[in-house]
């Protein structure tokens, strides 16, 4: 038996291996050539410098892993979004056609500008939620943090239904709403007209107005049906009113046309 102790050649102590058949699989190219895969890379320095000899994490690794972690966690603030996925695709700034409503297209191109309110007041059809949904979705594909996406009257709603669950949803509900990076209030003044409806969302409104949170309001009311402190926050932000026939009406007439 040869012993390692021998120095036998590397060969004599091995077990024994069938021929190489050149089918043998071959190693997978490193996918980072800096450090190989390896993570660390040592430093190019001289002799006797207190780093010589000493590893750090290799910065090609280190900024993909950030990338690819920036990227996990903006998908998951867009889906917890509540925005309906189709929109991502339907409701953006390149799908806006023709250049009407100029202003209110640029103060939702601009947000979040010079004021963290901005309200977006027009009748049905218009395009408000159109230019709302596409703000959001920018502010979450450029990762500026987390956004909601509320129809108000739906929003009450689902406050109302967890007061039956008790399981601590109602709380959960608000302080989301009012915490969250972006909130996007859709339809504001669309809700009925209750005491309870109208003190919730006064306290939603006054707490990311006391700490400027990014809000976006669309509505079909002027800025004096809405109850009075409600109104004064939003006058405060930027507020774009438009009046124009609706677009939808608009669009689904020219098709109508078309198929005579």
């Amino acid at each position: 038996m040869t012993r390692i102790g021998d120095m036998a050649h590397i060969a004599d102590i091995l077990p024994d291996r069938p021929p190489p058949t050149g089918t043998e699989p071959q190693d997978a190219e490193p996918t980072c050539r800096t450090c190989n895969d390896f993570g660390y890379v040592g430093r190019m320095v001289p002799l006797g410098h207190p780093d010589f000899g000493k590893l750090q994490p290799c910065p090609d690794c280190y900024e993909q892993r950030c990338a690819e972690r920036w990227t996990e966690m903006r998908e998951r603030h867009i889906e917890a979004s509540l925005l309906p996925p189709v929109t991502r695709q339907r409701l953006r700034f390149a799908t806006w056609e023709g250049n009407r409503l100029p202003e209110m297209l640029a103060a939702a191109q601009a947000f979040p500008g010079r004021h963290h309110f901005l309200t977006l007041i027009g009748g049905t059809g218009i395009g408000k939620t159109h230019l709302a949904i596409a703000a959001m979705w920018e502010w979450l594909e450029q990762g500026k943090g987390t956004a909601r996406y509320w129809q108000t009257a739906r929003f009450l709603n689902a406050l109302k239904f967890s007061f039956k669950d008790d399981h601590g949803d109602t709380e959960r509900l608000l302080l989301d709403a009012e915490n969250c990076g972006l909130l996007l209030l859709d339809d504001l003044g669309v809700q009925k007209g209750t005491e309870w409806a109208g003190e919730t969302l006064d306290e939603m409104v006054n707490e990311r107005y006391l700490n400027a949170r990014p809000t976006i309001f669309t509505t079909n009311l002027g800025l004096a049906e809405h109850p009075a402190r409600i109104a004064d926050r939003l006058s405060e932000g930027v507020v774009v009113k438009a009046q124009a026939p609706s677009w939808r009406a608009k669009a689904a007439d020219s098709f109508a046309k078309t198929q005579k």
